[in-house]
């Protein structure tokens, strides 16, 4: 974030110079851009940096009403509509749910898991995958930080609650999702239902 911020130093200062030298009807107009681009960029901010502390206002690619009433309610008609929009099921493994997926550059994982039962997802990053914004993933919820690195990362996390959880990458730019849900795995015999989607909704 030192580095991002101290890029933008040279670009703020042109910037402010060549304002400088504008005058008359052109100046104004340019003044009144600058204001409308700062408050833009400070929304934007202000966006990232809830992502950080657990709060989400992306609703895109999340099961419709996805909240922790409805996982009690909803039931398989939650599940299918996470896995109608690519969420990637846990599947039981003794005492522990495991879900594998690939890095995306661009988006973390959405997965869905069970409550109360401790989870092992596992990111396997090619290195070209791995960018500055996507190296380190955050989940707020859980309290766990993971520094991504080429190979296969291993984020472990015990969900309590049902809900749809974000997580984000240190910036609070890119995102993911975890739905948490009731009971994953006793209506398929230790296996959770059948997905046709890929590892990160579009």
């Amino acid at each position: 974030m030192f580095l991002f911020s101290l890029g933008t130093v040279p670009l703020m200062l042109g910037a402010g110079a060549l304002f400088s030298t504008l005058k008359g009807k052109f100046a104004f107009v340019v003044q009144r851009v600058s204001a409308v681009l700062v408050v833009f960029f400070a929304v934007v901010m202000a966006t990232n940096a809830l992502s950080l502390f657990g709060f989400s206002s992306t609703a895109a690619a999340a099961p419709a009403q996805a909240t922790a009433a409805q996982t009690k309610k909803g039931g398989d008609s939650l599940l299918q509509q996470a896995l109608d929009k690519g969420y990637l099921p846990a599947t039981l493994d003794g005492d522990v749910q495991k879900i594998q997926a690939d890095l995306n550059p661009s988006v973390y994982p959405f997965i869905i898991v069970q409550k109360g039962i401790p989870v092992e997802l596992t990111i396997s990053a090619d290195e070209n995958a791995i960018t500055g914004c996507n190296q380190t993933v955050v989940f707020p919820a859980y309290d766990v930080k993971k520094a991504l690195k080429a190979g296969d990362n291993v984020i472990k996390f015990t969900p309590e609650e049902s809900g749809l959880i974000p997580y984000t990458c240190w910036m609070g730019m890119l995102d993911g999702r975890i739905l948490v849900v009731d009971d994953l795995f006793s209506a398929s015999g230790n296996s959770a239902p059948e997905a046709g989607a890929t590892s990160s909704p579009g």
